[in-house]
């Protein structure tokens, strides 16, 4: 038994985590290029704002656009340097960017005055389901980092 593996085909297995690793560091150089380029339309808009006062509420609400967007990829990106470390994607950081999300979809309808009372009250509902769903992955993680109480083991 000293010399056998764990998978029948161990070359296959490299090849596939390697190739793997290669397409999860090119998502990470998109997400960094996204955000970039996220932050740099924010400037372009603020100096274009400052020629034309007129324009500068649709400036703001689309630079507010714009860094919230950054937020969002920054959630994103933890995610995905989480996957490269552990191996496997952490439910808290996809809940976290999805509430993210959300959260950034009820800043935008505030400031375009583009609310209703069930647009407000279906974020809310889902935002409580995605929270819940978060804190049931805190409290029942598999990290080993949350102690077990129960005192009959």
């Amino acid at each position: 038994m000293k010399g056998k593996t764990r998978y029948k085909f161990p070359l296959m297995h490299t090849i596939t985590n390697y190739s793997i690793r290669i397409i999860i560091y090119l998502i990470s150089i998109f997400i960094l290029a996204m955000m970039l380029i996220c932050l740099a339309g924010a400037g372009i808009d603020f100096f274009h704002a400052l020629k034309d006062v007129a324009s500068f509420k649709g400036m703001a609400i689309n630079n507010i656009t714009n860094i919230l967007n950054i937020l969002i990829l920054v959630e994103i990106f933890r995610a995905v340097i989480s996957y490269l470390g552990l191996e496997r994607i952490k439910l808290t950081f996809v809940a976290d960017a999805t509430m993210v999300f959300i959260l950034r979809e009820i800043m935008i309808a505030f400031l375009e005055h583009s609310t209703t009372v069930y647009y407000i009250l279906g974020y809310a509902v889902l935002l409580l389901s995605i929270g819940i769903v978060r804190t049931m992955c805190v409290v029942y993680s598999i990290d080993g980092r949350r102690t077990n109480n129960n005192r009959f083991t």
